[in-house]
């Protein structure tokens, strides 16, 4: 590719959605409470309460993603501040300029901290995706974008967020998870990852030379040929990202640990900031070969078909969208797979291994040329 973060086509134009007119005016009711540290101290998360003073509607429930935005009411909202760089400027950035930031400095993967590098564009790609892409109601649950309490400059980022009613009693199940996967990626199926990562995914190959390096240079490993085939995945994968009726934006991160269970047992995920192009499978592959529990991964291909692809093929065809077929989708999750067993290889095997390991091998010779 020829940049890892992509190219913002346009600034974005002032929507009328009722979420961002909802939440873009109003104040803090009190302090803020911190809640944790972020990773690696880059900042900290806390929550606290907002009150807008402007709404579309009087009174009344406003159509917002989480359900939870009335009019003058009170509500949870929950606060990310990252700081990065005390040279740095600390003047507001359009979204266009936090865009083309994002991009300069992340132009070559191969020098400097690049672990800094990556964090930090993550960050911005996380607020940027908030501030495009969820400025109106979907379909798939997340928290909404407040605008009052959000700011970019080169030294800082500040994302509000509404706060999701988490359930303390319920547990995300398989459906539930595959559904929302689903739904995020056929509503954004055929959308340009515009000052997103091209490719979404913190493993993606092009952002992770030292763990690559290190899965090829794995003599006697019985798992050192997922490395040294990279470039299969990643061609496969790519061709499969510029076919119209695959290619979408991905979470890039769905592991359980950013899936929250809703009171009514849906879910809704967080931490967006490696979320870019790709294809849905990325996300599928990514659950199954970390979070998913023995019962789906003993029946993995047949839960794919009838938990997500069902899904999702149903909700793009509701907007006239054509996808490829269940089989397709299926292999897509294969060599996905193959492409996630590349990353952990060098950086370090975590998740379901066995199944991933056994799987990566049952596959291996329908996706690796004879020679």
């Amino acid at each position: 590719m020829s940049a890892l973060i992509a190219t913002m086509t346009a600034t974005p134009a002032a929507t009328t959605s009722v979420p961002l007119q909802a939440l873009a005016k109003g104040e803090l009711v009190g302090p803020l409470k911190h809640v944790t540290s972020l990773w690696a101290g880059y900042g900290t998360l806390s929550r606290g309460t907002f009150r807008p003073t402007a709404s579309p509607t009087t009174g009344k429930r406003a159509k917002s993603a989480t359900k939870n935005v009335i009019d003058h009411a009170a509500i949870p909202v929950m606060v990310k501040m990252i700081h990065f760089d005390d040279a740095a400027h600390d003047d507001d950035l359009t979204l266009a300029d936090l865009a083309k930031l994002a991009s300069t400095e992340y132009a070559d993967p191969t020098t400097g901290d690049l672990g800094h590098r990556r964090k930090v564009c993550s960050y911005r790609v996380e607020y940027l995706f908030y501030a495009q892409n969820l400025s109106s109601p979907t379909p798939f649950r997340v928290a909404d974008f407040v605008p009052a309490l959000s700011r970019a400059s080169p030294a800082t980022i500040t994302l509000g967020m509404t706060e999701l009613p988490e359930s303390a009693s319920l547990a995300p199940t398989p459906r539930a998870v595959l559904a929302w996967l689903a739904s995020f990626h056929a509503h954004f199926l055929g959308t340009q990852p515009s000052g997103l990562w091209e490719a979404g995914g913190y493993w993606h190959v092009a952002t992770r030379p030292a763990e690559l390096r290190r899965a090829q240079n794995a003599r006697g490993s019985p798992y050192q040929w997922v490395a040294l085939h990279a470039d299969i995945w990643a061609d496969r994968l790519a061709k499969w990202q510029s076919d119209a009726r695959c290619g979408t934006l991905v979470h890039g991160d769905p592991k359980g640990d950013n899936v929250v269970v809703l009171p009514d047992g849906q879910v809704a995920m967080v931490d967006f900031q490696y979320v870019g192009g790709g294809i849905g499978a990325v996300d599928v592959a990514h659950w199954l070969a970390t979070s998913a529990p023995d019962h789906v991964l003993s029946d993995w291909r047949r839960v794919v078909a009838d938990e997500y692809y069902a899904v999702y093929a149903a909700q793009a065809a509701s907007k006239g969208k054509e996808v490829v077929d269940a089989a397709t989708v299926v292999d897509q999750v294969e060599v996905a797979l193959l492409d996630w067993a590349r990353f952990v290889a060098g950086w370090g095997w975590w998740g379901n291994v066995r199944w991933l390991q056994r799987t990566v091998q049952e596959v291996r010779d329908k996706w690796v040329p004879r020679a």
